[in-house]
C-alpha cells in the first residue's frame, strides 16, 4: 500500500493487513474497541460493561481473568439480541474485540472491526425506504469512520518522524496524559480542545515536526493510541 492509498482509503480491511507487524498489540486491541465504541447506542448494558473491561487489559490495568470475564459478558449481549440484528452484530464485535486473546493482530481486529461496520449498516438502513441504497451509503460512511480511526492510530507509516527531546517538557508530557485520561465517554474519543493545548505547549517547547502538530489539530476522531499521544506518553 503507497501513502496515497493509505491517506485516500475508505475500506479498512487492507488497511488493517498492511498494518499487520507494524503496531503493536494493544494497539490493535484499542482500534477494535473504537470500532465497537461507534456502536454504543446499540449495545447492551453487558456490551458496554465488556468494552470497558478489555479497553482496561488493553493498557495493562486489568488482568486475563478479567478479560474473560468480560467476553462472559459480550457472550450474554450476543445472547440477548438475536432478534435485533445490528445489535447482534455489535454484541460480535465486542466478542471479537475480546477473544483476540493475550496477542492480537491484524486478522483478528479485523473480524471486529467488520461486525461493528455491519451493525451501524444495518442499523441506519433498517426498515427504511430504498433500502438496497441505504445499506449501501450506511456501510460506507461506517466504512470510512474505522478508516479515520485506523489513520489516528497508525500515524505516519511513510514519512521518518523527528521528536526533538527537549520538546519534552513537563508540561508537554502532563498534558498528553491528561488528554489520554480525560475522554469523552461513551465514544471514547479524546477532546479536541485538549489535544489544541497540547499541540500549542509542543510548539512552545521548540517542535517543528508539521507532522505531529497538524495531526493534534486535525479533525480527528482521535482515540486512546493516538500516535502522537502515545509518542509522547512513552506507549507502544
Amino acid at each position: 500500500m503507497t501513502e496515497a492509498e493509505w491517506l485516500s482509503a475508505t475500506d479498512p480491511q487492507p488497511m488493517l493487513v498492511f498494518l499487520g507487524g507494524k503496531v503493536s498489540d494493544r494497539k490493535f486491541r484499542l482500534i477494535a474497541c473504537a470500532c465497537c465504541r461507534l456502536t454504543w447506542e446499540l449495545l447492551t448494558d453487558e456490551g458496554r460493561e465488556a468494552i470497558q473491561y478489555i479497553e482496561r487489559f488493553a493498557d495493562g490495568v486489568a488482568g486475563l481473568e478479567e478479560l474473560d470475564w468480560a467476553v462472559g459478558r459480550a457472550n450474554e449481549s450476543v445472547a440477548t439480541c438475536r432478534q435485533d440484528t445490528a445489535c447482534y452484530c455489535a454484541g460480535l464485535a465486542v466478542r471479537n474485540a475480546g477473544e483476540l486473546g493475550s496477542e492480537v493482530g491484524a486478522r483478528q481486529t479485523s473480524y471486529a472491526a467488520e461486525e461493528a461496520v455491519n451493525a451501524l449498516e444495518l442499523a441506519s438502513a433498517n426498515n427504511q425506504a430504498g433500502h438496497q441504497a441505504r445499506l449501501a451509503a450506511a456501510r460506507q460512511a461506517a466504512s470510512e469512520r474505522v478508516c479515520r480511526i485506523l489513520r489516528d492510530v497508525a500515524g505516519s507509516l511513510f514519512q521518518p518522524l523527528r521528536l526533538e527531546p527537549t520538546s519534552l517538557t513537563q508540561t508537554v508530557r502532563l498534558l498528553a496524559q491528561a488528554a489520554y485520561d480525560e475522554r469523552m465517554l461513551p465514544s471514547g474519543q479524546l477532546h479536541a480542545e485538549r489535544l489544541g493545548i497540547l499541540a500549542d505547549a509542543l510548539e512552545d517547547a521548540g517542535c517543528t515536526e508539521a507532522a505531529i502538530l497538524e495531526h493534534l489539530r486535525g479533525p480527528g476522531p482521535h482515540i486512546r493510541g493516538c500516535w502522537v499521544v502515545d509518542l509522547l506518553t512513552g506507549r507502544t
